[in-house]
């Protein structure tokens, strides 16, 4: 209901966001009776789902406060493959060379698609350094 008063009151200048700050400002106004009967109806939930979530094993690796992702698994430093060491060599001497023919309609993404095009014409022996690099241990 508030949603489609705002739309039929805003028009094309709505936007999500008004909605929640509406919602906020009613909340504001209600009486304290009123809302208590909504923190009733919250904190009850809250047990509700407190308990049925202390009851899934599943949800033993969860780290509940901040939010409810699961624990990543540290693996470590992550090796780059042959073409992302290229790519960190010549991007910002690509980017130089872009920005300087391309002026005022320079786009970053025009670099990566000039990085990949110039490692799909690049030989397999200019190849060979970028993939010794690859190989090499991660510390």
């Amino acid at each position: 209901m508030v949603t489609q008063q705002l739309k039929a009151k805003l028009g094309a200048e709505f936007k999500q966001v008004a909605v929640m700050s509406q919602l906020g400002t009613e909340w504001k106004a209600l009486p304290d009776a009123t809302k208590a009967k909504f923190t009733s109806m919250a904190k009850s939930d809250k047990s509700r789902y407190d308990a049925a979530f202390a009851s899934n094993p599943d949800n033993a690796s969860i780290k509940r406060g901040g939010g409810t992702t699961r624990a990543r698994k540290s693996t470590g430093p992550k090796k780059l493959s042959a073409y992302l060491h290229f790519c960190a060599e010549k991007r910002s001497a690509k980017t130089e060379q872009l920005k300087a023919s391309m002026g005022n309609a320079f786009k970053y993404s025009a670099v990566l698609s000039a990085l990949g095009a110039d490692w799909k014409v690049l030989d397999e022996a200019s190849k060979i350094r970028f993939k010794q690099m690859a190989e090499q241990p991660v510390m």
